[in-house]
């Protein structure tokens, strides 16, 4: 079995929605019932970390940082919204989405879960977080400037790639942002990350 494959498929947009955010949700309960002392001894004995734990509680983690981090990473991702309503999944897949850049309905339809293709309000929710370009601009969907402050780049069915340019142009936005806010004279088109 390769890891990297089952990774894909478990994180696939096929699979997602009916294992990888059920999984989770089920993980956040355990972590609740076990209590977090038990829930880390637990998950660093999962990772083969406990026994790096000696029994004054001094870490000797130096040479496992690919575990830690997976561990760390979980920790993360154990502190997101897994039960969200289906209006609020829909617009958070859709801004992670156009967080990416620009793309196109048909681009957005192959990208997000197979039941939000579906979903009766998915054009609706979609013009409230994106703007539409010219048809002879190609017609992508991008995402307004007031949908920003609702990503989070470690967003995660992001790609490790994906990570690193929607932070990236996060950073591009913040940093331009000031420069923008002190010109009480631009037109208000403010500038875009993309």
């Amino acid at each position: 079995r390769a890891p990297w494959a089952a990774d894909r498929f478990y994180r696939s947009r096929l699979h997602r929605e009916h294992a990888w955010c059920k999984d989770m949700l089920v993980i956040q309960t355990c972590a609740c019932a076990l209590g977090p002392h038990a829930f880390m001894a637990r998950v660093l004995e999962r990772v083969g970390l406990q026994a790096k734990l000696d029994c004054k509680g001094r870490r000797d983690l130096s040479t496992e940082h690919s575990q830690l981090e997976e561990v760390l990473w979980l920790i993360l991702l154990l502190l997101k919204r897994w039960t969200a309503s289906d209006e609020s999944a829909l617009r958070t897949s859709l801004v992670h989405q156009l967080a990416l850049g620009p793309l196109a309905h048909s681009a957005i339809d192959k990208r997000l879960e197979p039941c939000w293709c579906e979903h009766p309000h998915l054009d609706t929710m979609l013009q409230q977080v994106g703007r539409r370009t010219s048809a002879s601009a190609g017609g992508q969907f991008s995402l307004r400037p007031c949908g920003w402050a609702e990503v989070d780049p470690t967003h995660p069915f992001y790609t490790s790639e994906e990570a690193k340019q929607v932070a990236q142009r996060l950073h591009l936005l913040k940093q331009s942002k000031p420069t923008i806010e002190a010109s009480p004279s631009s037109s208000g088109s403010g500038v875009s990350p993309t």
